[in-house]
């Protein structure tokens, strides 16, 4: 699911990935485009696929802003999408498997059940705090 900013409809804020819908995808489905900062995939291997060994080429990038998953390994999590005024686009709630992309605006997270796991990823370096968030004002 994509969700677009209502300030920008162009421009792509969040994507949630629903871990129901990764059997049914072919082999490898990116859902990034290349130019986001974070490049998230998900993968539908089958028994025996090699993946050559291979390291990553040391190439100078240069980013500017922060991009985020959240991937629920256990328990639900509600997502709030806002857009790039700070609105409150939409609310999701994730399960085990589901993940949440956000490439432009903010968010917020509720943990829904006791003892969540999630994997957290996103574009570093991390400098700070100070550096690399700012609050959005809520009721």
């Amino acid at each position: 699911m994509e969700i677009y900013s209502i300030i920008d409809p162009k421009l792509l804020t969040h994507k949630i990935i629903r871990f129901k819908d990764l059997e049914q995808q072919s082999e490898r489905v990116d859902h990034s485009q290349n130019y986001q900062l974070l490049q998230v995939s998900t993968i539908n291997a089958k028994q025996g696929r090699l993946y050559k060994p291979h390291y990553h080429l040391p190439t100078e990038k240069r980013t500017f802003g922060t991009q985020e998953m959240w991937m629920i390994v256990k328990g639900k999590v509600t997502i709030q999408c806002y857009d790039i005024d700070n609105t409150l686009i939409t609310e999701i709630i994730l399960s085990r498997g589901d993940a949440a992309i956000t490439f432009n605006g903010g968010h917020s997270y509720i943990i829904n059940s006791s003892n969540a796991i999630i994997y957290e990823s996103k574009t570093g370096p991390y400098l700070g705090n100070e550096y690399d968030k700012k609050y959005i004002e809520t009721e």
